[in-house]
């Protein structure tokens, strides 16, 4: 059950209170969602795809050498699972390009032509990114909520704020019309008087050629 602290009073100041407040933690998950597509995931395994192999699979645990196009070792790995047509590879120290990678090789005989391998990360970026937006919603909402229905002298200004705001003499529709036309007929009048003065101030220095109009 929600606390809710005077419940009935402030009603407005409250709940606008509130939208701008969730509008805040909004923009920040939405901040925090955009941010973290930058970070990178960790690499659980390595799926390499082979082809031509040399007739057997590497053993569970065992160590594979990735080689480059130029047939010299550029990293290794263990085998977690093998196949004649897939070789998943953990632990795996690389730091080229997927591209670069030719084929597989074991001390044990084990030879194949590698395809660019398939780096499957510990989890998907999308759930580091959902999981800090909606960690984000939930304290963000607690807290605003705490702050304009439970917390005692935030809910008391808030009540007070309304009470203030309903003893204010607002202006009717036709007060509103007349002032408005009265500053823009104002503006126009001071508008005009500066561009006649301008006018005249510039033809009157051109004319004793303190100043040269293009």
């Amino acid at each position: 059950m929600f606390i809710i602290h005077k419940p009935g009073q402030g009603y407005w100041t409250r709940l606008m209170s509130l939208i701008g407040g969730g509008a805040l933690v909004a923009a920040g998950a939405m901040w925090a969602w955009d941010k973290l597509s930058a970070v990178r995931i960790p690499i659980r395994v390595w799926n390499f795809t082979v082809s031509d192999p040399s007739g057997q699979t590497p053993g569970i645990g065992e160590r594979v050498a990735i080689m480059g196009r130029n047939g010299a070792e550029v990293g290794s790995g263990l085998v977690e699972t093998a196949s004649v047509s897939m070789v998943t590879l953990t632990g795996v120290q690389y730091d080229g390009q997927s591209q670069d990678i030719a084929a597989l090789s074991t001390t044990g005989g084990f030879q194949a032509i590698s395809n660019p391998p398939i780096p499957i990360p510990l989890f998907q970026q999308e759930f580091l990114q959902g999981g800090v937006a909606a960690l984000i919603l939930l304290i963000g909402g607690a807290i605003t909520y705490f702050f304009c229905y439970a917390n005692r002298k935030s809910s008391d200004f808030l009540i007070a704020t309304e009470g203030e705001m309903k003893k204010v003499n607002w202006s009717t529709r036709r007060e509103i019309f007349g002032s408005t036309w009265v500053v823009i007929v104002i503006s126009l009048i001071i508008a005009s008087v500066l561009f006649i003065a301008d006018v005249l101030f510039s033809n009157f220095f051109t004319w004793l050629r303190v100043i040269e109009m293009a």
